[in-house]
């Protein structure tokens, strides 16, 4: 019996091979196969060749910076679950720069399995401290017994799920700048809507009741945690126009995104729709059903406390009929003002027939905000408490401050 050891990759070796010179690489490619027995294929824009010994995928340029991520997906798909080996055929100055792209989709561990070949004696020279790197006229003769020298022991294996998460936030991110806006927010059936990373907050309300300044006070919760700013610097940042003023100051639907513990944010400012009685802005409350939608929203009526009108008795109903559906079902009542506000709130809703109604329309749902007190816990409590609020709420694996 032979004491001789087993090859450390039983079967034929699979190469991925990179670069932006095609002739370099077909010259690598000849240098292994030898033209024994070759089997050649196409696919998309790769083509793949093989004999007893070896399986080339020969790519196109993956490493560009234009490159596709279909491209990278193929590769993946090819020499599924990963190549045995990376050779990245190099003639140009840029040689950092392709490496480091390979390293980053690939992960750091490819370049265990990574081999540069080249004809340029200079950048042989200059790389050959941190890889390994050989002139192809040198290693052209034994080049597939180099191959097999050249295998690491570990194997490498695509990190595909990492890959795939980016590549959709890239294609998001392209979209995103297209001026597209139409993602849905939630996951799967309507029912568990609000089971994915993302929530849409619509603020609806009269003129003057402090819904800009509301949007603010949670846009500002959200930049305090990604930044660490402080809340008294963040107390003079304005993400939308507030301030005190006897006309609208917001006349147009307006969106914009932050993280609040780890969720996902579009915060919905939108106009007095109503303000002028006989005159509804249809416009904008077509643009407010984009946003305004039963499985993928949560919505705050703002109230100024100590000046509910006239005007904001039958305003549920007004807004119901122009939205198309029983917002009350997913409304929080945010009454405003709060730090000029002593009383006992039960109380004070209790002893006013209207506003008890109006709360009571929506299951007793609401919340106080100070809004020139711009503290992010009092967000948080209001975000936190959306669970027992809305039962279809699907609860998430727990991490620390999750909403879900």
């Amino acid at each position: 019996m032979s004491s001789a050891e087993p090859p450390k990759y039983p079967g034929r070796t699979t190469i991925a091979l990179l670069g932006k010179n095609p002739e370099l690489k077909k010259t690598t490619e000849n240098a292994i196969l030898k033209n024994h027995k070759v089997v050649s294929k196409m696919f998309t824009d790769f083509t793949l060749k093989e004999n007893e010994s070896f399986r080339i995928i020969n790519t196109p340029d993956v490493l560009d910076e234009k490159c596709l991520d279909q491209n990278i997906i193929d590769l993946m798909a090819l020499s599924d679950p990963g190549p045995d080996l990376f050779i990245l055929a190099l003639d140009s100055e840029d040689a950092d720069v392709q490496i480091n792209k390979l390293q980053h989709i690939f992960g750091e561990t490819v370049r265990n399995h990574l081999v540069i070949i080249t004809e340029n004696s200079k950048m042989q020279e200059q790389l050959s401290s941190h890889y390994k790197i050989f002139n192809i006229q040198a290693v052209s003769k034994n080049l597939p017994d180099q191959c097999q020298e050249w295998l690491p022991e570990q194997s490498f294996q695509f990190d595909c799920e990492s890959y795939f998460q980016n590549a959709v936030k890239r294609r998001r991110r392209y979209l995103e700048s297209t001026g597209y806006e139409g993602f849905p927010d939630h996951r799967g059936a309507k029912g568990n809507a609000h089971c994915g990373s993302e929530v849409t907050i619509v603020l609806l309300g009269k003129t003057g009741t402090g819904k800009s300044a509301s949007a603010n006070t949670i846009l500002a919760a959200g930049s305090s945690q990604q930044s660490g700013l402080s809340n008294a610097f963040l107390r003079k940042a304005q993400h939308f126009e507030s301030y005190p003023s006897s006309t609208p100051v917001t006349t147009k639907c307006e969106a914009k995104k932050t993280e609040i513990c780890g969720t996902q944010v579009r915060v919905v400012d939108t106009p007095d729709f109503f303000y002028e009685e006989e005159s509804v802005d249809k416009e904008q409350i077509e643009e407010c059903k984009k946003y305004c939608q039963p499985w993928q929203c949560v919505v705050l009526l703002v109230i100024q406390l100590g000046r509910f009108t006239d005007g904001e008795r039958g305003l549920l109903e007004k807004l119901e009929e122009n939205l198309g559906w029983r917002i009350r079902e997913k409304t929080i009542i945010l009454f405003t003002h709060g730090e000029d506000f002593n009383c006992d709130l039960k109380e004070f809703i209790g002893e006013r027939s209207k506003l008890k109604e109006i709360v009571e329309a929506c299951s007793n749902r609401y919340h106080v905000f100070k809004n020139t007190v711009r503290d992010s816990r009092q967000v948080q409590t209001l975000f936190k408490d959306f669970p027992k609020m809305f039962p279809d709420f699907t609860a998430r694996q727990p991490t620390q401050c999750s909403l879900f």
